[in-house]
Parts: C-alpha cells; structure tokens; sequence
C-alpha cells in the first residue's frame, strides 16, 4: 500500500509539474506575441516604456510569480496578452448583404452570361484580325491616280458648226473643239495662269478665266489678265477607218514655241 501512495504521489507531482510547465510555455508564447504586436504600434511609447519593458521582461522569466503577477503592470500586459493569442485572426468586416452580393455577380460569370462573353470575345477577335488583313491587303497595292481618258472620238467633222466653240467635251474630257471654215482644232481647257477653267462667252467672243481674270481668244491666245502665253492644243485626226475625229490629249502643242503649224495640231478641211 505504501509503495503504491508512492508511485500515485509521483504521478500526481509529475502531472502538476508538466501541467505548470505547460501553462508557462503558453504564458510566455503569448507574452512574446504581445510584444511583437505592440512593438508596431505607439501603445509603449510614453512616460512608463522603461517600466513596462521590465514588467514585460519578468512576466516572460517569472510568469506565476506573485510579486510579478501582482504588479499592476504586469497585471494590465498579462490581460492583453490573454486576449491577443498567437492563434488569434481578425475577422474581416463583412459587406451587407446587397453590397456584397452586387460585387460577386459583376465578378462571376454564369451559365446563362457565358455564350454572350464568348461571342464579344470572338466578335472582337474577328473584327481585329479583318482590320488587320485589310491594312496588309491595301499595302500590296500601290497608289494610283486615276485620271480620264487621254484619247477619244469627238464624233465627225460636220457635227460641228462652223464659227463656234463647241463644249460638249469641256466636262468629260476637258476639250474644247473649234471649227473654222479652213481648220478644226482642240484648245485645252486649263488656263496657262494657275491651271483654272475658263468659260466661254459667246456674247464677248472669248474666254475668261474666273480666278484671276485672264481673257483668250476663240483661237486660244492670250491677250489679257495674268496668263503667261496661249492655251494648249491637243492632237487631232481622222480616223481613217471610220472617219471619225480622234483627239488625244497626251500629244499637246505650244504655240510659243511654234507647234500650232505642226498638222498634227488641226485638221485641214
């Protein structure tokens, strides 16, 4: 029986002992954790830091002694320290309920919204790569300017009158054409100025420019106003297959330099 108290009271000291070495171990863990949290802040700043840094150093060393339990120091760090843990998380304010369910939906995408996402996406991938071809494809073709057509056929000869200025092709083809009794010939309807189109008055018997001016002649000199020297002939022929007049715009003669006799710049009739 004895033997056996024995062994019982050296459980029972051995459990008490583990047991307090166990409550100081926490002790200090959460002391230590107080001291971490509280380093961060200004909670030791003030008149009492060299005091409470000695409390604190006791209280890690000496945890259940009672001059250290007691002081009231001690007493004010060891209650925060039970209330702030190593385990211990803040909990995150939640949202109401209307705030917090708005933010989840513009942040998820559902079943039903899913095939509307999917055909912007491949809308809008679509969309790019046809940009993007278009720009590759109108830079494999240069630029070109198209102009009107430098060659035609003004109809015969007898479908002008003679003595008059004849505009039907001043619009389409920039030609006038003029028919004497002896020649027909196509004036050019630029202005040797600045490059303008004149107008012709029949009333005054002549063209006048409307920019600055400049008046020529029914046989196309110059004889007022800015311009420089003569209107410009264009080449003129009979086609013989058809007898039709053909005037090509890109064979031009200057009458300052003394092509208006060449005959390829009137017809003899």
């Amino acid at each position: 029986m004895t033997v056996v108290a024995v062994t019982k009271a050296q459980t029972t000291s051995s459990e008490t002992e583990s047991l307090l070495n166990r409550r100081i171990r926490i002790r200090r863990s959460q002391v230590r954790h107080f001291v971490a949290v509280m380093a961060a802040t200004d909670r030791f700043r003030g008149a009492h830091k060299e005091v409470c840094l000695v409390s604190l150093f006791l209280l890690t060393r000496f945890p259940f002694s009672p001059i250290v339990t007691t002081h009231p120091y001690s007493l004010r760090i060891s209650k925060m320290s039970e209330q702030t843990t190593p385990y211990q998380v803040a909990p995150k304010t939640p949202l109401a309920g209307s705030a917090a369910s708005e933010i989840r939906e513009q942040g998820e995408i559902t079943r039903r919204s899913f095939p509307i996402v999917l055909t912007t996406a491949w809308v809008a991938l679509a969309a790019a790569l046809g940009g993007v071809t278009s720009i590759f494809v109108r830079f494999l073709f240069p630029n070109v300017l198209f102009e009107p057509v430098q060659k035609f056929k003004a109809g015969f000869t007898g479908d002008y009158s003679v003595g008059e200025v004849d505009e039907r092709w001043k619009d389409k083809y920039g030609i006038w054409m003029v028919r004497t009794e002896e020649t027909m010939y196509a004036l050019i309807t630029t202005c040797t100025h600045l490059g303008c189109t004149p107008n012709w008055l029949p009333s005054q018997n002549k063209f006048k420019c409307p920019c600055h001016g400049s008046g020529f002649y029914k046989t196309g000199i110059n004889f007022e106003g800015p311009a420089p020297r003569p209107l410009e002939r264009a080449k003129i022929s009979i086609d013989p297959a058809d007898g039709q007049v053909v005037v090509d715009k890109s064979v031009q003669f200057f009458q300052e330099r003394g092509e208006w006799t060449n005959p390829d710049s009137f017809i003899a009739l």
